[in-house]
C-alpha cells in the first residue's frame, strides 16, 4: 500500500508542523513514511506545503506526483493541486479559506478548522483540527499514536493542540 498525500497552505498556519507530526504518528504506528516541507520565500504569507508518502514497505521514490489526499488550507495551493488529482482521491479544505473548483473531479470533504479553533480560544491551532478531521476520515493512523506525535512535537501548546485535534476527530467520523 502506498498513499500519497499533500497538505498546502500559508507560511503561519502550521502545514509544516501537521506534515511532520502526520509523519511521525505514522512511524510509531509502524510504516514507512516519507516527508519532504517546502517553504516560500516569505516567513508569513508564503505559499507552504508538506509532502507525504504512507508505505507498508519500503519507500523508492518519496515524491508525491498525484495525491490521494489533498488538504488544502490556501486557495493558491489547493489551484495548483486540483489538477494533480484523480477521482479517486480526496480533498479535505476549510470552506473559510477555500473555495471548490466546479471542475474538480474529486471528493472534497468540508472541515470548518478556523472556526472550530477559535472557539477553542486559538485560531493557530487549526492545523490541529484539520490534522483531526482527515484522520478521522482516512483512518490511515491511530489515534493513540497521532495523540502521542502531538504531545512530542507541541511543546508548551500540546494541550490546545490535543483538544483540537479531538475536534477534528469529531467533525468528519464516518
Amino acid at each position: 500500500m502506498r498513499k500519497e498525500l499533500v497538505f498546502i497552505g500559508e507560511g503561519g498556519q502550521g502545514i509544516v508542523l501537521m506534515g511532520h507530526i502526520f509523519a511521525k504518528a505514522v512511524q510509531l504506528d509502524g510504516r514507512e513514511v516519507a516527508f519532504v516541507p517546502s517553504y516560500g520565500a516569505a516567513a508569513r504569507g508564503g505559499k507552504c506545503a508538506s509532502s507525504i508518502v504512507v508505505s507498508d514497505g519500503s519507500i523508492l521514490f518519496p515524491g508525491v506526483m498525484s495525491p490521494d489526499i489533498l488538504v488544502a488550507m490556501s486557495q493558491e495551493g489547493y489551484n495548483y493541486w486540483i489538477s494533480k488529482i484523480s477521482s479517486e482521491s480526496k480533498v479535505l479544505f476549510d470552506p473559510d479559506t477555500v473555495r471548490i473548483i466546479q471542475s474538480a473531479v474529486a471528493p472534497h470533504v468540508p472541515a470548518m478548522a478556523i472556526k472550530i479553533a477559535s472557539g477553542l480560544g486559538s485560531k493557530m491551532a487549526a492545523n490541529m483540527v484539520m490534522l483531526g478531521s482527515l484522520a478521522a476520515i482516512t483512518e490511515m493512523v491511530s489515534a493513540i499514536s497521532l495523540s502521542e506525535a502531538v504531545k512530542k512535537e507541541s511543546g508548551k501548546f500540546a494541550d490546545i493542540n490535543l483538544k483540537a485535534l479531538e475536534e477534528g476527530c469529531k467533525i468528519n467520523k464516518r
